[in-house]
């Protein structure tokens, strides 16, 4: 099916198709992270969000990003997702020199077309138009949630006989030239009470300790005293050739 790109300032009338697909797309217990500026998007950087329309002017994916300024320095990477966002927003009057996805995604009716590539593709089409000398990823492995007990640094590291990733949302990256900065072990929390987390992923946690939850990429842990659920998702970020 024939698929092509827009950015959602050409196309507003996709807002509530996306936020849906935006929701659906992520465990539900992400959905209440903390990134209080992401509903902002829509409305105050849609030219920085891509848009992949089927010929039936369906919405087959999605790509959101954040226009940033990076010294080029791993150290001065952005802490969080919440602080992207937030940075980007703002930019606090400095030039941005650096373009960061922070959410590519393809509607399951899409999906074993090759999209994910293509979002990513478009984005980088999107870094040039703009003149940013980087294009940086925070990647949240799709296979990581099977391997929850190894250490996001680890797991980034595993390899093929190929020499690319065993993970397959790591390798799309690679094989579009992609490169491994350095791996951080939360650039999201959620947090919940203990009936919180109940709702969010149908379990239940009777007592305190780490949980393994369907969709996490590390386990959850929870105090059952405090009544409160803490869960750290941790990222890949990598750095993609313009």
């Amino acid at each position: 099916m024939p698929i092509h790109a827009k950015t959602l300032d050409k196309s507003f009338q996709f807002v509530e198709p996306l936020k849906a697909l935006n929701r659906r797309s992520w465990p539900e217990f992400l959905c209440h992270g903390e990134m209080p500026s992401w509903g902002r998007i829509y409305d105050e950087l849609p030219d920085f969000v891509i848009l992949l329309i089927a010929a039936d002017d369906q919405l087959a994916g999605a790509g959101f990003t954040i226009p940033a300024h990076w010294s080029g320095n791993t150290e001065d990477l952005p802490a969080t997702i919440g602080t992207i966002i937030a940075e980007g927003l703002k930019m606090n009057g400095r030039s941005p020199n650096t373009l960061i996805a922070v959410a590519a995604l393809v509607d399951r009716r899409f999906r074993g077309q090759h999209l994910s590539a293509e979002v990513l593709t478009r984005i980088k089409l999107l870094a040039r138009k703009h003149a940013f000398q980087n294009l940086l990823v925070p990647v949240r492995p799709t296979w990581k949630p099977r391997y929850p007990l190894q250490s996001i640094t680890s797991y980034a590291n595993w390899r093929r006989d190929d020499g690319l990733a065993v993970d397959p949302w790591l390798r799309t990256h690679q094989r579009l030239g992609a490169s491994i900065l350095t791996c951080v072990d939360s650039t999201l929390t959620v947090k919940g009470t203990v009936s919180d987390w109940q709702i969010w992923t149908g379990m239940v946690f009777p007592e305190s300790g780490p949980y393994i939850v369907d969709g996490a990429l590390q386990p959850v842990l929870m105090n059952v005293e405090d009544d409160i659920g803490i869960y750290d998702d941790p990222n890949v970020w990598m750095r993609h050739p313009i």
